[in-house]
């Protein structure tokens, strides 16, 4: 009997611990072990056809796959059904951007950038996509994306992507002024910062025993080396880990940007923006706050003006009309009457009426 009733505890426990973590969508041996999953994923790979799995079904790739899985659960009488959701890929790579609004100075007062329509930014030699939605990582630079919708790069094509083909052509893209007195620091990777530095001023950098005195001023991105530090003043940065990957290099195309793409006629008559007390992460949400905030203006601008009447209006409307009715009948038309009435009866030729 104790026997039995350690077996059904230990049952209920393995079945609580696969809900808890099919929960937190997290693949764990209580749900499914790992010889029956490569299986399964055998038997998925060897069906597939115009879609292939991310990774080959083999041992030295089961980690990976609990890493991207999918978990959902549900219930049925008696019976609890768990569900793997295994990405499936087409045979066409893209490379990941993730996209930065980069101030660039245009004269002693202020800078002006160039401010994404999204975050990210998926691009190969035909097809691109732009959207919000960040990619899962797989491995260190391997990225699976879910992308609705891809499009054919052509010359209409936005800016994001005129800029990374070196196109001679940029007019999708649109300038916005800004003013920047203050250093502005953003970190974009484990080792990467972008500064922004309208007054030149001391740094030093640290690696080791080497100590090497700087000068900034303008617009960097900045890469510390593991082991090393930069100081700016009372900022400091440093990295702490080496990336888990060799990032590649991207060339950016150089233009004069006052001249080959036109400034953006904002609502404010091309006053530059103050962003002083704005974080550089904040740029693209309140930009693209304006951005709505100005069509909305233009449609009232440009459009009919539409006006509604409520029930209150309605009835105030019907007693006013009323009263004026009664004031002309009481005033005018009943003493006539009145008058007429009387004149008759006495026999006296009445008035017109």
């Amino acid at each position: 009997m104790i026997t039995i009733s350690q077996e059904i505890l230990r049952i209920l426990e393995e079945i609580e611990t696969a809900i808890s973590f099919a929960k937190l969508n997290t693949l764990h041996n209580s749900i499914i072990d790992p010889k029956d999953l490569l299986n399964e994923l055998k038997l998925v790979e060897n069906k597939l056809d115009k879609k292939s799995l991310a990774h080959e079904a083999n041992e030295a790739n089961l980690l990976t796959y609990e890493r991207i899985i999918q978990i959902k659960a549900y219930q049925k009488d008696l019976h609890i059904t768990f569900i793997f959701e295994i990405p499936l890929t087409e045979p066409h790579n893209y490379n990941f951007y993730q996209l930065y609004p980069f101030p660039i100075q245009h004269d002693s007062k202020t800078y002006q950038i160039i401010i994404p329509s999204h975050k990210y930014l998926y691009l190969n030699e035909l097809y691109f996509s732009l959207n919000d939605d960040k990619c899962n990582e797989v491995t260190p630079g391997d990225y699976i994306c879910n992308l609705p919708q891809t499009s054919k790069i052509s010359k209409e094509a936005p800016c994001e992507i005129q800029l990374l083909k070196f196109s001679k052509n940029y007019h999708q893209c649109k300038i916005i002024k800004v003013n920047l007195k203050n250093t502005k620091i953003r970190k974009i990777d484990k080792n990467q910062w972008i500064g922004i530095f309208p007054i030149e001023q001391p740094a030093t950098s640290t690696c080791g025993q080497q100590e090497e005195h700087l000068s900034v001023k303008g617009s960097y991105v900045i890469t510390v080396p593991d082991g090393c530090k930069l100081r700016i003043n009372s900022t400091t940065l440093q990295s702490y880990q080496n990336p888990e990957f060799k990032k590649q290099s991207i060339q950016t195309p150089k233009l004069e940007i006052s001249s080959n793409i036109p400034l953006k006629e904002e609502i404010w008559k091309q006053e530059p923006l103050q962003l002083e007390t704005v974080d550089l992460a904040d740029i693209d949400p309140i930009y693209h706050r304006m951005h709505e905030i100005q069509q909305d203006l233009q449609k009232e601008d440009h459009g009919y003006v539409t006006y509604s009447t409520n029930i209150w209006t309605i009835l105030i409307c019907i007693f006013f009309i009323v009263t004026v009715i009664f004031f002309i009948w009481h005033k005018c038309i009943k003493p006539r009457i009145h008058r007429y009435r009387s004149r008759w009866l006495s026999g006296s030729p009445p008035e017109d009426f």
